[in-house]
């Protein structure tokens, strides 16, 4: 059988690029016809091109419900060279990653990782899509090559069961399977569906799962299940779990069980699971909080960083970690008393919570309006490394229209790239410079002793497990007296000459 895949809007400038050296953008779509969602951003460092996958819709909603998926591709300096919107496949339609919720009432998270990069180089994303001769829905797998080309599909696959799903999340396991996952199955119950295909998207396994919690990012630790954050279906929360394959939790992590929040972001890096998200405020006046933690693989805390600002609520999205172990955290920030609404952030934070560089965005749409309170920047959902050594991110303006159309939102992409060299990168990492450790007794009743090089241990600081200081000296300052400390688990961090800071855990009796 011979497939034709439709194609509407191509648009393929031919741009003779002299040189990119100095390139850097920050690009609104403004697009007059569509609303335009960015779901996930990739580097082409052969080409140095920024390649971006979303899903566009008709403005008015009473034209079409159609948002389709869409390819589009940048070089370094924000020149579009391509610019592809998928409708249909033969007699299948395609309606994109989800079914369009038209109220968006989550129009300031970032949207799931529903796009990844498999083995064979192939941008592999699931698609709803309908049948037009038998009038049935399914699900499917496509592959999407660096012209936008669809260059592998896998057979629809659906059931009664899992049509009404949505698309949560995609990944690609250590294994070399695809992970896809679908939920709001049953959102009594709690029903996911994790599929798992091969490299040629050919479905392997289907199990069901429940879980009392949307899964809002996901991680795999290789050979002992996923780390998961959670994000409930009318309160946030700054939570994660872990689980086997099979849906079993071990541990979960929640320490603002009554405040809300979410976690956006999570990766497994040298034994330790770092994420970052927020954390809403106490009072109505006070700041909501930017955070990063640190746990180890059995849920125990290694390190928490808390960015805070007078003005308004620090919202943490995504982070990379330099050779120097500190980190690049984007996202976006709130604020009462700005008139322009949220704007895009960026900061870069060492492991001691302090902040050695902030910048922000903001964006004015050329199609929209503030007056009706809508006129935000949200963004920051992603933060990728790419070839010349720059960061880019990407997210939304959402405004209200210009055509007065009541409680209707809409929303413009963004593509943030900073300029080449922002990065700065050592040769070796940190944890390769370590002068390593160890604490006697643990636990301990009364005096505490550190083991190691402590010519080179400058200071160090103890927090309790909630992450509050609760001592800090100088290096020199041991054996260190922690008979007045309440029983519990603290955290050591002494910083060595060479800056690097050493996490160490040890329980008072």
């Amino acid at each position: 059988m011979k497939w034709v895949l439709i194609v509407l809007n191509v648009l393929i400038i031919d741009i003779t690029i002299f040189s990119q050296d100095n390139c850097h953008f920050s690009l609104l779509s403004n697009d007059t016809m569509y609303n335009d969602y960015i779901e996930n951003v990739f580097d082409d460092s052969e080409e140095q091109q920024i390649i971006a996958i979303g899903t566009k819709f008709y403005r008015d909603f009473s034209v079409s419900s159609f948002h389709g998926p869409v390819f589009q591709k940048f070089d370094y300096c924000g020149n579009k060279l391509i610019d592809k919107r998928y409708e249909a496949i033969d007699s299948l339609i395609i309606w994109g990653h989800y079914w369009l919720e038209t109220n968006l009432t989550k129009v300031n998270e970032p949207v799931q990782k529903r796009t990844i990069k498999d083995n064979n180089g192939l941008y592999c994303t699931a698609l709803r899509v309908a049948d037009t001769m038998t009038s049935s829905s399914s699900l499917m797998l496509v592959g999407i090559d660096n012209y936008g080309n669809i260059r592998r599909r896998s057979l629809p696959f659906s059931s009664n069961e899992d049509i009404n799903c949505s698309i949560r999340n995609i990944k690609l396991l250590n294994d070399k399977r695809i992970l896809l996952i679908l939920d709001r199955c049953d959102a009594v119950n709690g029903k996911y569906w994790f599929l798992y295909f091969d490299e040629r998207y050919r479905l392997l396994e289907k199990r069901q799962i429940h879980l009392n919690s949307e899964i809002f990012a996901i991680e795999e630790i290789e050979g002992k299940g996923f780390i998961c954050a959670a994000y409930g279906l009318n309160l946030g929360q700054y939570k994660v779990f872990k689980m086997d394959s099979m849906g079993s939790i071990s541990w979960e992590y929640n320490p603002y069980p009554e405040r809300g929040g979410a976690v956006r972001q999570i990766k497994v890096l040298n034994n330790r699971i770092i994420f970052v998200g927020s954390v809403r405020p106490v009072a109505l006046k006070s700041p909501g909080l930017g955070l990063i933690t640190e746990l180890d693989f059995e849920g125990a805390l290694i390190n928490q960083i808390s960015i805070s600002k007078d003005s308004g609520a620090i919202n943490f999205c995504s982070f990379i970690i330099d050779g120097a172990d500190t980190y690049y955290v984007a996202g976006y920030e709130t604020s009462r008393a700005d008139a322009r609404g949220s704007d895009i952030i960026l900061y870069r934070i060492d492991n001691q919570s302090k902040t050695i560089w902030d910048t922000s965005y903001n964006f004015v749409s050329l199609l929209g309006t503030s007056n009706g309170g809508f006129y935000n920047d949200y963004g920051g959902f992603d933060l990728i490394e790419t070839m010349d050594r720059s960061l880019v991110t990407f997210g939304g303006n959402v405004y209200s229209s210009v055509s007065s159309k009541v409680n209707v939102v809409h929303k413009d992409g963004i593509i943030i790239k900073t300029r080449p060299g922002f990065l700065t990168k050592s040769e070796e990492t940190s944890l390769a410079k370590s002068n390593f450790y160890t604490l006697e007794p643990n636990p301990v009743v009364e005096k505490l002793h550190i083991r190691g090089n402590l010519e080179k241990l400058e200071r160090f600081r103890i927090f309790d497990f909630q992450g509050l200081l609760v001592l800090s000296g100088n290096g020199n300052d041991f054996p260190q007296s922690v008979q007045d400390f309440a029983p519990g688990l603290y955290i050591l961090q002494v910083m060595d000459a060479n800056k690097v800071s050493h996490n160490l855990k040890f329980v008072k009796m």
